[in-house]
């Protein structure tokens, strides 16, 4: 579901901003226990914490993890994952009885399938006697509070992808930023055109892992996802717009308009695309991404020019996902402890906050009077280091220490800018014990019938048909009558 929110101070409208097992599992729920206000917590000894973003070992997360425990006295453990790894050893922690203390999901289809298998610490009197909540993060809170109870903190702020077009390609060609649909097709016709153009427009995949907003503006106003319409959830899937979307991608990818690898494309080989200099079009993520693809797009293609525009007419926004959040697993032993010391911590507007934005002080970034100095990237010694694990404007509390400002690069700005302008907030799907059982194989078939229209196996209209018996087969009316608390 989407709604109209008031984008916060860390969409970053300013270009200066101040920056602000083990010990762990086995079996009581964090419940009533606002009790941290009134009684002294105990601290943890050690947290096993599972992340999938954040220092690599090349990053040296090593000396993050000891400066961590120099300064909390808690032995930390974790190492760093990518995150096809990361899902599959989660889930398999669980299944094990070794589930993490501390770990995250991404919020919007993860953290209410968790919460549905009675996964998660009920995290709510926590949160409400914490004071993370301010009016300015609100926002963030509300798009993961599910049937009104918090069972994760947002791990940093929303944010969500926009379209970055070749503005060179642009000049060369007399044509101007695409307004609406048709200029937006006649545009990728144009740049196929051009001899330096391999792919018009590049995505990744059509349906999974957030290929629905990097084809926004083949989508426009629908989605495959659960959506509400008119205070109902509904299969987006099934809807009479998504006849629209699916013919327009599959005319697209006829043409050979849209990347004609996208239903195998990952994320990394779609920004590789678009780093090589061959691609028009690519939507993406904003934030700390926009220089990123700018920089390294000008490192093979030293005049290339690149410009984030704003939503064609058609598609009306952007969309702001549903922030990914840390949890703590309902066994942890002392969730008010790693709740305090780790979950708050993170978010603690001062030593906390610093070393999980910025890293270790002398090997990730050095103090320049009263700003921080990001440190060279070990992995690309051009640039520098972006992050620790959440990005310092993309932070859900501001820094209190008014010696710790950051400088922010004008490109991240700018295109938080068309975020908080034209963004529409997500928000998680309803806890649904059916959805849970039957979600892996939806989430198989939405793809399988998607990718089968787009690339003509299919006719628009008998794979939408098909798809609306073979859902039916698997129970998705049952699931939405358990989203919508019908019986």
């Amino acid at each position: 579901m989407k709604k109209r929110v008031k984008i916060l101070v860390a969409l970053g409208v300013a270009t200066v901003m101040s920056m602000s097992a083990l010990a762990g599992c086995a079996g009581k729920s964090s419940g009533g226990s606002s009790a941290q206000n009134t009684k002294e917590v105990k601290k943890p000894e050690k947290i096993l914490w599972y992340i999938n973003v954040g220092l690599s070992a090349q990053q040296k997360y090593e000396e993050w993890k000891i400066d961590f425990t120099k300064k909390t006295g808690i032995e930390l453990d974790f190492t760093p994952m990518n995150n096809n790894d990361y899902k599959q050893n989660l889930e398999l922690a669980f299944a094990s009885k070794k589930a993490p203390d501390v770990f995250n999901l991404a919020g919007e289809d993860d953290l209410p399938r968790y919460a549905s298998q009675g996964a998660l610490a009920d995290l709510t009197d926590l949160v409400k006697a914490s004071g993370l909540i301010t009016n300015e993060n609100k926002a963030a809170w509300d798009s993961v509070t599910i049937d009104g109870k918090i069972y994760g903190v947002p791990f940093e702020l929303n944010s969500g992808t926009i379209t970055y077009v070749r503005k060179d390609w642009l000049d060369k060609l007399g044509l101007k930023v695409p307004t609406t649909y048709d200029e937006y097709i006649n545009m990728l016709r144009a740049f196929k055109t051009l001899p330096e153009c391999k792919t018009p427009v590049t995505a990744a995949k059509l349906y999974e892992d957030q290929a629905v907003t990097y084809l926004k503006d083949f989508y426009q106003d629908a989605t495959p996802e659960f959506t509400k319409v008119d205070g109902k959830w509904v299969d987006g899937m099934q809807q009479e717009n998504m006849k629209g979307a699916l013919k327009r991608m599959q005319d697209a990818y006829k043409e050979g308009l849209l990347d004609q690898e996208v239903v195998t494309n990952t994320t990394s080989a779609c920004r590789d695309k678009w780093f090589s200099g061959g691609v028009g079009v690519f939507n993406y993520w904003a934030a700390n991404w926009a220089p990123q693809l700018d920089d390294r797009l000008k490192a093979n293609v030293p005049t290339a020019q690149m410009v984030a525009i704003p939503p064609i007419k058609e598609s009306k926004n952007y969309l702001l996902r549903v922030p990914a959040v840390t949890c703590i697993s309902k066994d942890c032993k002392n969730v008010e402890g790693v709740f305090k010391y780790f979950v708050q911590y993170m978010h603690d507007g001062g030593e906390g906050q610093i070393l999980f934005q910025n890293g270790v002080e002398g090997v990730h970034w050095k103090q320049d009077g009263d700003y921080i100095t990001m440190l060279e990237n070990p992995e690309n010694p051009k640039e520098p280091l972006q992050k620790a694990f959440y990005a310092p404007y993309s932070a859900i509390t501001p820094m209190k220490d008014s010696t710790k400002n950051i400088v922010v690069d004008s490109r991240v700005t700018s295109s938080n800018q068309l975020m908080a302008k034209y963004g529409i907030q997500s928000i998680a799907r309803p806890v649904s014990k059916k959805l849970a059982k039957i979600n892996g194989d939806l989430i198989k078939l939405k793809a399988k019938s998607i990718a089968q229209i787009v690339m003509g196996k299919s006719s628009v209209e008998d794979g939408f048909n098909a798809y609306i018996n073979e859902a039916k087969n698997l129970g998705i009316d049952d699931v939405i009558k358990e989203m919508n608390g019908d019986k």
